[in-house]
């Protein structure tokens, strides 16, 4: 897997896991950030890849922020 897939399931499942913390249904995100029934679980599956966009609104959907962290490369060998 590369560096970009890798990434995107990590955020994939984070944004999974918060929506099942949140107890909200699949659907009830694709109703809240407006997109087409059963988007939100192809993405979930890996069916289809979101967007930067689209991450975006479903981050935001669900009350979280998507964050960009510089890794510490002091202690890389």
């Amino acid at each position: 897997m590369d560096d970009t897939n890798h990434l995107n399931v990590c955020i994939i499942k984070q944004l999974q896991k918060r929506r099942e913390d949140l107890g909200l249904a699949q659907r009830d995100v694709d109703d809240i950030i407006d997109m087409a029934c059963g988007l939100v679980a192809k993405w979930e599956t890996g069916v289809r890849i979101p967007n930067a966009g689209s991450l975006l609104k479903w981050a935001s959907a669900l009350d979280c922020v998507i964050k960009v962290v510089p890794n510490d490369t002091s202690e890389q060998t």
